[in-house]
C-alpha cells in the first residue's frame, strides 16, 4: 500500500511537472510571438 501511495505521488508530482513546464513553455512562446508580431508589424 505504501508503495502505492509513493507510486501516485511520484507520478503525480511528474504530471505536476510536465504541466508546469508546458505552461511555462506556451507563455515564453506566446510572449516570443507577440514580440516578433510587435517588432513585424511597424517594419512593415
Amino acid at each position: 500500500m505504501v508503495c502505492l501511495v509513493q507510486a501516485w505521488t511520484w507520478q503525480d508530482r511528474l504530471v505536476h511537472t510536465a504541466a508546469t513546464g508546458l505552461k511555462l513553455a506556451w507563455a515564453l512562446l506566446r510572449g516570443y510571438v507577440s514580440a516578433a508580431i510587435w517588432l513585424w508589424l511597424p517594419a512593415r
